[in-house]
């Protein structure tokens, strides 16, 4: 079913993602709870603990253009990157 809104949107991307990492492997799910969350602070700005959905958005790469298809590839997530990119990604399924 549909969101009806972007509050809902968000908590229904939030358990997918949830779901998808509690299917992962003891040993995957380490490793990408190793990664970098840029979601680590709470409203209040304070730090609070990290999750799949905040490594997710960190580190996640679009698969496909404007279907909001993404995936985490655990070596391109460490490589040093940048909010002001200078270089591009391109899949092909």
């Amino acid at each position: 079913m549909a969101a009806s809104n972007e509050e809902e949107a968000t908590q229904k991307f939030k358990e997918a993602v949830q779901n998808a990492f509690d299917d992962l492997s003891p040993t995957t799910a380490k490793f990408i709870m190793e990664l970098s969350s840029c979601r680590q602070q709470d409203k209040k700005g304070s730090s609070s603990k990290r999750t799949p959905y905040g490594i997710f958005q960190t580190n996640s790469f679009q698969l496909e253009k404007n279907l909001g298809y993404g995936g985490i590839f655990l070596t391109i997530a460490r490589m040093n990157h940048s909010c002001r990119p200078n270089a591009i990604h391109y899949w092909r399924p």
